[in-house]
C-alpha cells in the first residue's frame, strides 16, 4: 500500500497549497515533524493532521536528471512508500498510511521504488496522535 502524493517538486508551489501547508501547522491534533540530513539540518519539514492530509515544506537540494525523492512512513511494520516527490520538491502535499512514528526521504530512480535500499537522505520522528 501506497500514500498518495497530491504534487511533486518539478515547479513553484500554487499559492493554495503553500496557504494549505501553513494552516495545516496550527491545526488542532497536528502532528509536526523536522527531516534532518546526515549534517543534521532541517532539509525538510512534515505536518500530518488527524485525517491523515500531510504537507511536506523542502529545502532539499535538486537532484540530477533521473534521480527524485520519495517519501517514506516508518512504523514497527516497516517503511510504506507515501510517493515520489520530484526531483526538487518545495511544498507537497501527501496522505499518509498507517501510524508511522517517523518519516523518512531517500534519494532514488526517477518513477520511485517499493522498497528502499537507500540511506536517508533526511529523516525525522512524527510524534504520536
Amino acid at each position: 500500500m501506497t500514500g498518495i502524493v497530491l504534487a511533486t517538486g518539478s515547479g513553484a508551489p500554487s499559492p493554495s497549497l503553500n496557504a494549505a501547508a501553513r494552516s495545516a501547522q496550527g491545526a488542532p491534533g497536528a502532528r509536526l515533524a523536522d527531516l534532518r540530513n546526515t549534517d543534521g539540518a532541517v532539509a525538510a519539514s512534515a505536518v500530518v493532521l488527524p485525517n491523515g492530509s500531510g504537507y511536506l515544506t523542502s529545502r532539499l537540494s535538486t537532484l540530477d536528471t533521473g534521480r527524485t525523492y520519495q517519501l517514506w512512513a516508518v512504523s514497527t511494520n516497516g517503511a510504506v512508500s507515501l510517493g515520489v516527490l520530484g526531483s526538487h520538491p518545495q511544498v507537497v502535499a501527501f496522505t499518509m498510511v498507517g501510524d508511522a512514528s517517523r518519516l523518512v526521504i531517500t534519494n532514488e530512480a526517477s518513477g520511485g521504488v517499493i522498497q528502499s535500499h537507500q540511506v536517508p537522505t533526511a529523516a525525522g520522528d512524527l510524534p504520536r496522535a
